[in-house]
């Protein structure tokens, strides 16, 4: 919540006045939903995995996993799954309230060349998104 005074007569004390804020579900918070929807729900099994790529790491690791084909960039989940247009959908997960934060140049770079291999390649916002986004793909809408 955020906080805010409002006057008072001279020599009180300011009344705080609490407005309430909006709760946006961390990334991670997102990607547990998405996940959890996708084995329960839709039974996706080993169609559906989740790239771990992103965390903070000591150096020397972060050098080992790059030796060995870490890549910066790398979508969050792959879903093998092919349409008629595509041969599998690949999302980026992100907050809902992130739509128009600046993306990441290593992640927009990844999704141009995954879109010219034949993968549709795409962010969602929130658990929300993500799962329109799937039921557009095996619907054949995107």
């Amino acid at each position: 919540m955020e906080a805010k005074t409002r006057p008072r007569k001279a020599g009180r004390r300011p009344i705080l006045v609490l407005t309430p804020q909006e709760i946006v579900p961390t990334e991670r918070e997102e990607c547990v939903a998405f996940w959890g929807y996708c084995q329960r729900v839709l039974k996706l099994g080993f169609s559906i995995f989740h790239v771990p790529n992103e965390g903070i790491r000591e150096t020397w690791y972060t050098k080992a996993l790059i030796a060995i084909g870490l890549t910066p960039g790398v979508l969050d989940y792959v879903i093998l799954i092919p349409n008629a247009k595509y041969h599998a959908l690949l999302i980026d997960m992100k907050r809902s309230n992130e739509r128009h934060k600046k993306k990441n140049a290593n992640q927009e770079a990844f999704i141009e060349n995954a879109l010219k291999q034949g993968y549709y390649a795409c962010y969602a916002y929130g658990f929300d998104d993500a799962l329109k986004i799937y039921t557009d793909y095996v619907n054949n809408k995107l």
